[in-house]
């Protein structure tokens, strides 16, 4: 009831849940109070508290630690918000498995599950038919101890957070030095310049992520079957990792 009463009447720079009935928060005058003894206070806090410090005329200090898969390993012991469960605790063995086991549905049932489930993927099959993959199904492969191959988009990444799943997201780099090796493995007949395009486009919008990323560098393999054996080194690689989620960018 005070949380709600505070919320009114004051600015609350963070706040979180410590039990069913009480909140801790960080309001101001405890930054206040820590600058009057002439110390930087540092905030367990995300960067959607900046505008209200700014408001409350506290002129914060933002230092972006620049985190990838060169250095994660540094911040085994920091104190940086990681996701419940280091990869290894639950790894999997290296089999994959596409899901095959989709929903098919009307437009209007798809409309309806769009309104009350998570949709992870979805495709139009015909004018009044859509396929849709939904937690559920990923969670079927993973029950099995196996890794779940999604025919999906960057897009989905968040909603698998949200849904409490972690994927491993690996980068195949493409340039005019190995596009031709790509050539069999394309899903469409595509001049290798729009193919190039169409990479460097997902490779921007990784750097969105709310999570890291892995990259297969171009001089790691020459061939496809050593392609699909450098995906399996990466992949038994990253489920070692902790996990790390920017849950300001969910």
């Amino acid at each position: 009831e005070e949380f709600l009463r505070k919320q009114k009447t004051e600015t609350i720079i963070y706040s979180r849940e410590k039990n069913a009935n009480t909140f801790e928060c960080v309001v101001p005058a405890n930054i206040e109070a820590v600058a009057a003894k002439n110390k930087h206070c540092l905030l367990e806090a995300g960067i959607s508290c900046t505008r209200d410090l700014i408001k409350s005329k506290i002129y914060p200090i933002v230092l972006f630690i620049r985190v990838s898969e060169k250095n994660i390993k540094r911040f085994s012991k920091s104190s940086l918000r990681a996701g419940p469960q280091s990869r290894a605790d639950t790894a999997p063995d290296l089999a994959v498995e596409t899901v095959t086991h989709t929903y098919i549905v009307t437009r209007e049932e798809f409309l309806r599950k769009q309104k009350t489930e998570t949709i992870i993927y979805s495709r139009e099959k015909n004018a009044n038919t859509f396929e849709c993959v939904v937690p559920a199904n990923i969670e079927a492969v993973a029950a099995k101890n196996k890794h779940c191959l999604l025919e999906a988009g960057i897009s989905c990444t968040r909603d698998l957070i949200k849904s409490k799943i972690y994927p491993i997201v690996l980068f195949i780099r493409v340039s005019e030095k190995n596009i031709k090796r790509f050539r069999k493995l394309l899903p469409r007949p595509e001049t290798e310049e729009e193919f190039l395009r169409v990479c460097r486009l997902k490779e921007k919008e990784l750097e969105a992520l709310p999570c890291l990323y892995a990259t297969v560098e171009a001089e790691m393999w020459g061939s496809v079957e050593e392609l699909l054996r450098v995906i399996k080194d990466k992949i038994a690689e990253e489920q070692r990792k902790t996990i790390w989620v920017d849950e300001d960018q969910l």
